[in-house]
């Protein structure tokens, strides 16, 4: 997988254990991605769709939360 076309990015809380998941998930996959604290950022807007943290995107667009961040990697493992 070529990780070069995607940019991902993530807005995390401190403690959350679902974020830290996230990362595991990235790491795994060796992809590369930025993360943020929730807690360092001034005015975040949390987009509407978000019910949970972390908060992932993908290519500056809101992509979802952990559970839609391991469902779409095993889908491109499932497409090898």
């Amino acid at each position: 997988m070529n990780n070069s076309l995607h940019s991902w990015h993530m807005v995390s809380k401190e403690n959350c254990l679902m974020c830290d998941e996230a990362c595991e998930i990235f790491e795994e996959n060796f992809i590369e991605y930025s993360k943020e604290f929730v807690e360092k950022i001034d005015n975040f807007q949390k987009p509407s769709e978000a019910k949970f943290y972390p908060i992932i995107y993908k290519d500056g667009t809101y992509f979802g939360g952990v559970s839609e961040l391991r469902r779409y990697f095993i889908s491109l493992l499932g497409n090898k």
